[in-house]
C-alpha cells in the first residue's frame, strides 16, 4: 500500500515547514481509493456475490483488492465480510479464498455464513446473478431462501446490484421485501466475460445529462461508466422499474433508469441495474470508484 498525496503545498517558516494536504488518497494494487470519503461512523458490510463473475470467480481478484484497498482507506471505519456462492465456487472472509459445493450439487451451507446475526450488519450489498447462467445458485434452493430471508428481516441498509441480464436474485430480493419485481433485464446472460481480458469504457453517464448532481450519491462524480468493452463482449445496463416507491436518481446511456433509491422509516436502499459498470474502475474510471465509495456512506447507520 502506498499513499499519494493530492494538492499538496509547502510553506517554509523559519526552521519549520508547514504542510497542507487537501486530499490523501489510499492506493494499492491499483485501486485508488479518497480516505476523506468514508462513513463517518464504522459499517460493517455484508457482501453476498451471487454471480459465477462479479467480483470474484470469473472476476478474478476484482473485489478482493477492492475491497481490501477499501478497509486501508477507511482503516477502522470499513469492514467487510464478502461470500461468493454459486455452483462450485469459493468465499471470502479475512483474506483467504475456500472452495465448496459442485457444479452439479446444490452448495452446502458450511454453518459459518453470515460470520454474525443478520441483524447486526449495517448494510447487506448483494450482487445479482442471472436465471440463464448455469453455475449461478437457483432461487428456489433452502440456501437463497436463508439468504432472502436473512436479508429482508436483517433491517440493514441495502445494495442490489444486478445488469449484463443478471437480475435473478435482485427481483427475488425486491419480491420479499415487498416492492415487487424492480429490475428488467435486457438481455440474457448466458455468459460472462472476464476483466482479464481488458476493460474499456465505451459509453458514460455524464453530470452534465444525466446525474441527478443534487444527490449526495454523485457528489464528487463527474461521469460514470454506463456501457463497458470487456474483451470481446460489450457489457450493457438492464433497467429499473418506474413506481411511487423509488426515486430514480439517474438513466443508463439509452435512457432508461438505471439506479435509484428507495427510502423507509428506518430503512434505505439503492438498486443499480449496471452493476457492471464497477469493473471501469480497471481502466482507471474514478468516477465510478468515488460512486461505490458514496454508496456506502450514503446507506451508512
Amino acid at each position: 500500500m502506498k499513499l499519494i498525496f493530492k494538492n499538496l503545498s509547502l510553506t517554509l517558516t523559519g526552521l519549520f515547514t508547514m504542510i497542507s494536504v487537501t486530499t490523501v488518497l489510499a492506493s494499492d494494487n491499483s485501486y485508488t481509493l479518497d480516505t476523506k470519503v468514508c462513513p463517518s461512523i464504522p459499517q460493517k458490510i455484508l457482501v453476498i456475490d451471487q454471480k459465477s463473475g462479479w467480483w470474484a470467480g470469473d472476476g478474478g481478484d476484482f473485489g478482493l483488492n477492492l475491497m481490501n484497498a477499501w478497509k486501508v482507506a477507511c482503516e477502522g471505519v470499513i469492514n467487510f465480510e464478502y461470500r461468493h456462492r454459486t455452483y462450485g465456487n469459493g468465499s471470502y472472509t479475512g483474506g483467504n479464498f475456500g472452495s465448496f459445493g459442485s457444479q452439479v450439487n446444490e452448495p452446502t451451507d458450511d454453518g459459518e455464513f453470515p460470520k454474525d446475526p443478520w441483524n447486526t450488519y449495517s448494510q447487506i450489498w448483494l450482487l445479482s446473478g442471472g436465471e440463464a447462467d448455469s453455475v449461478d445458485l437457483r432461487t428456489t434452493t433452502k440456501l437463497w431462501k436463508r439468504y432472502q430471508s436473512g436479508i429482508s428481516k436483517s433491517g440493514a441498509n441495502i445494495f442490489i446490484g444486478g445488469g449484463f441480464g443478471n437480475v435473478y436474485h435482485a427481483n427475488a430480493l425486491t419480491n420479499a421485501l415487498g416492492l415487487g419485481s424492480m429490475f428488467i433485464a435486457d438481455r440474457e446472460a448466458h455468459e460472462y466475460p472476464t476483466p482479464s481480458s481488458g476493460v474499456n469504457a465505451t459509453a458514460y453517464i455524464k453530470r452534465e445529462d444525466k446525474l441527478n448532481t443534487m444527490h449526495p450519491l454523485f457528489e464528487g462524480v463527474d461521469q460514470l461508466v454506463g456501457d463497458l468493452q470487456v474483451g470481446s463482449y460489450k457489457m450493457v445496463s438492464d433497467h429499473l422499474t418506474t413506481s411511487s416507491s423509488i426515486q430514480i436518481l439517474t438513466n443508463n446511456p439509452l435512457g432508461k433508469p438505471v439506479i435509484g433509491i428507495v427510502k423507509r422509516e428506518t430503512q434505505k436502499m439503492i438498486f443499480d441495474a449496471g452493476v457492471h459498470r464497477t469493473y471501469g474502475i480497471l481502466a482507471g474510471e474514478k468516477g465510478t470508484l468515488r460512486y461505490l465509495q458514496n454508496i456506502a456512506v450514503v446507506l451508512a447507520k
